[in-house]
């Protein structure tokens, strides 16, 4: 399976976040959705990432749009990267990276993946990929859910 291409249905999936709750994306029918790969919580650009989408979470929200973001490691991981960097969001644990695949995303090669996903399930933004620019994703992003939002 490739990568999702606009205008397909994004795939259902359940994940835990840091703390076991489960995250369903049937849950966030009806509202913009920025779902964002990357590989582990450890190196400097996934870091930078994160922490950006940290910095812009009201952004997101002012815009009608939740964010998820979405990488292997395990809970406990999440947990304490959480309060390290306060994240104001949630991260999903993909642990075998199963969702990851769903979406095309196969293992570390693709490097950072985001997608957007319209109010109707819909990919919106196909993906976005960068290696080393952690604010492009984001300023993609909300471009997309403003032309979304003026719809």
């Amino acid at each position: 399976m490739g990568i999702m291409k606009i205008g397909e249905i994004a795939p259902e999936f359940t994940l835990p976040n840091k703390d076991g709750k489960l995250f369903n994306l049937k849950d966030f029918a009806g509202k913009p959705l920025v779902i964002f790969f990357y590989p582990n919580n450890i190196g400097w650009v996934c870091t930078r990432e994160v922490c950006y989408f940290r910095d812009s979470y009201e952004k997101f929200i002012e815009m009608g749009a939740e964010v998820p973001g979405n990488s292997p490691n395990t809970m406990d991981n999440h947990k304490k990267f959480h309060a390290a960097h306060r994240v104001n969001y949630t991260i999903l644990s993909d642990k075998n990276g199963a969702i990851g695949k769903l979406y095309g995303v196969n293992g570390l090669l693709p490097g950072r993946v985001t997608f957007v996903i319209d109010k109707n399930g819909k990919i919106a933004l196909n993906h976005h990929t960068s290696w080393l620019s952690h604010s492009s994703h984001i300023e993609n992003s909300l471009s997309v859910i403003e032309l979304l939002n003026s719809q």
